[in-house]
């Protein structure tokens, strides 16, 4: 799969969303073809398009939230609010009391948005780490609408197959890489 680095640019008073293709180190420099290039130039448009269309973004973590998913959450709710969206946090779990030391813990709800345009999730691409979505039926929610999937994760087992806006690379330490 692609890696691609999401960062927040002020262009005036609006903000817009950068997509950059990431290679800076020796492990990466495989991907550097032409056609790897032309699929980072497809899934950035195709997730350029589904975030400007959508206005609010609910961003979810695994049932078993850690500094990766959480930080990850964080950094997209900011990113996407200085784009103008209305952004949620979700995670099917209370977020543990060793992860209260990151300042915006408090604003991750356990219950998912019943009104949302997109979805992301983050440091999941398997459907046994979104349980209580599973189990409450929600997870038809994040179906019916779009989805884009961020993660590092190498192997997992009921992998989401709902979306194909999946960027899933093994090659690096954390999903906030």
């Amino acid at each position: 799969c692609a890696t691609i680095s999401v960062a927040s640019a002020k262009t005036s008073r609006n903000s817009r969303m950068l997509f950059m293709p990431l290679m800076p180190t020796a492990y990466h420099t495989r991907f550097e073809s032409a056609s790897y290039r032309s699929t980072i130039r497809g899934m950035q448009n195709k997730i350029q398009e589904a975030i400007t269309a959508a206005q609010r973004i609910v961003v979810v973590q695994a049932d078993n939230p850690d500094a990766d998913s959480l930080g990850s959450a964080l950094a997209l709710e900011h990113i996407l609010g200085d784009l103008g969206k209305d952004v949620a946090l979700y995670c099917g779990v209370n977020v543990p009391e060793y992860l209260r030391y990151l300042s915006g813990w408090d604003r991750v709800l356990d219950s998912l948005p019943s009104q949302f345009d997109l979805s992301i999730i983050v440091d999941a691409s398997t459907y046994t780490l979104l349980d209580k979505l599973e189990k409450s039926g929600q997870m038809g929610w994040l179906k019916a609408k779009p989805c884009i999937v961020l993660d590092h994760h190498a192997t997992v087992e009921k992998k989401i197959d709902f979306t194909d806006l999946q960027i899933v690379d093994e090659h690096v330490a954390s999903t906030g890489e």
